[in-house]
């Protein structure tokens, strides 16, 4: 009885040590394809890095745009409206002068001799 006891202890052992084995050999091959797979993401975010910089050196170097230049009239537009009106019927509106004027009058010619 002690020699199956001791038997069935080994075979329980050695049943042990096969199962921790396959543990094992499955945890590295998990642990490869991790690392291949880390290693992958870093190479293309090293490529996504180094492209981002390239567009930034490129816009950086770039010439600067320049802003449009805006015409005398625009500045104008932009002032407040000023009317005036007098007694001749001048009207003064945005620096304009609209005149309502009346047909001027012949002079009258004299002949001397």
């Amino acid at each position: 009885g002690g020699f199956v006891g001791r038997m069935q202890r080994y075979l329980s052992q050695v049943k042990e040590e096969v199962n921790r084995e396959m543990r094992f050999e499955e945890l590295q091959s998990l642990q490869q394809e991790i690392k291949h797979t880390v290693e992958q993401e870093a190479s293309t975010l090293r490529g996504g890095i180094y492209n981002a910089a390239s567009e930034a050196k490129t816009m950086l170097d770039a010439k600067p745009i320049s802003k449009p230049k805006r015409r005398a009239s625009a500045s104008k537009a932009l002032t407040t409206p000023k009317i005036v009106k007098s007694n001749t019927s001048k009207v003064k509106a945005n620096d304009e002068i609209v005149k309502k004027t009346k047909p001027a009058k012949p002079k009258s010619i004299t002949h001397t001799k």
